[in-house]
Parts: C-alpha cells; sequence; structure tokens
C-alpha cells in the first residue's frame, strides 16, 4: 500500500494544487470536513512525510519478501538464512536511516533471528545451488554443516567422510555440476528438486536436508 502511495506521490500531489480540487474543497458545508481536507493536503505537500514513506517501504520490502517465501508451499529453508543476511545489510546500508533507527532494527531482526535460526538453515544455505559459489567458509554455515553430518551419522566416520567428498565436489564444480545446464537450473528450481534432479544421494545428507 505505501508503495502505491509513493508511486503515486506526483500525481497527489498536482492533484491537491489544482484549482479545480480547491474549489471543491471550498464547496464543502461542514467545517469538519474542510478541516480534514486541509489536513490531507497539508501531509501530501510536506516532503518529510514522503521521506517516512520512502523509509518504511525500503525497510520492509525484503522482510515481507522472506515472509511471502516461507509462506509459500516450496521448502525454501537455505533461502531464509540468506534472506535474514540480506536484511540485516540491508538495514546496515540504509541511506534513509539514521544510526539509532538502524540499531533498533538490527536489535529487533537479530532477537527475532535468534530465536528461530537452528543449524538446518545454515544447512540449507550450503546445499541450495544457488549459493553454491558463496564465501561460505567465512561464517558459520560450514561449522553447522559438519556438525550436521556428524549428527545423522553419529559413529559412521566413513559415511562422514563419503558426505564431505560429495560436498567437496559440489562445491568445486566438478562432474556433472560443471554441466552448464545444472548451473542454469540451479537459479530456477527449487534446490531439493534440482538435487532429486541432477544427483540422487539417496543414503547421504543431501536426500534429507531440504525437504
Amino acid at each position: 500500500m505505501l508503495q502505491r502511495l509513493l508511486d503515486a506521490k506526483d500525481a497527489l500531489q498536482e492533484t491537491v494544487m489544482d484549482r479545480e480540487y480547491k474549489q471543491w474543497m471550498s464547496s464543502f458545508k461542514k467545517t469538519g470536513n474542510k478541516e480534514e481536507g486541509k489536513t490531507v493536503v497539508e501531509v501530501i505537500v510536506v516532503e518529510k512525510f514522503w521521506e517516512s514513506v520512502e523509509e518504511v517501504t525500503s525497510v520492509c520490502e525484503p522482510i515481507i519478501s522472506l515472509l511471502r517465501l516461507v509462506d509459500g508451499t516450496v521448502p525454501s529453508v537455505g533461502k531464509v538464512y540468506w534472506k535474514m543476511f540480506q536484511i540485516d545489510n540491508g538495514i546496515e546500508q540504509s541511506a534513509t536511516l539514521n544510526q539509532v533507527k538502524k540499531t533498533q532494527l538490527k536489535t529487533s531482526i537479530n532477537e527475532r533471528w535468534k530465536m528461530l535460526y537452528t543449524e538446518l538453515h545454515s544447512v540449507g544455505f550450503v546445499l541450495d545451488p544457488k549459493y553454491r559459489t558463496f564465501l561460505q567458509h567465512k561464517n558459520e554455515v560450514m561449522a553447522d554443516f559438519h556438525a550436521i553430518v556428524e549428527r545423522v551419522f553419529e559413529g559412521n566416520v566413513q559415511a562422514q567422510v563419503k558426505v564431505i567428498q560429495q560436498h567437496t565436489t559440489y562445491r568445486a564444480g566438478h562432474k556433472l555440476f560443471s554441466r552448464p545446464m545444472a548451473e542454469a537450473a540451479a537459479k530456477e528450481m527449487p534446490a531439493f528438486r534440482w538435487w532429486r534432479t541432477f544427483l540422487s544421494f539417496r543414503k547421504s545428507l543431501f536426500a534429507h536436508c531440504l525437504k
């Protein structure tokens, strides 16, 4: 709603400054209606109001995008991790927010993330082919991935090593993963369908992580 209001900014400002609009406003018989109309005009012509609208839409857009994603029917646990990062980074890079507001918003977002985050979010991100070339080794996701591998194949070091080897091949883009078709499909297909289509690791972690 706010984005649509922002799109119509010029038209709204032109409307309230138009002579016919002013004549229509003066035709009101009730004082209350005239006062309300005057308030509307004052809001629309003041730039501070529009700055606030821009501020809210810029902050809310990535949050709404994430909510739409998780409300869908397609498993998307790995994409949640990345979108939460984008939300936090977007607040930090915002040109419309002052530092106090940035701190307040980041605190609120991080508290919610701590509440819902599990290691499976990291594993989903690690195994989502859309993010295969990202620098995943520079944050906690690889530690979480290894922890889940050890948990799923507890006591079976051979199976753990096999999964790590499979993951290394996948990350390096070797064998099947080097095909342009596989890379292009990663941008279009849900992660779990991509894995089912291009490789069947039925006895490995890869078969469970993205359902």
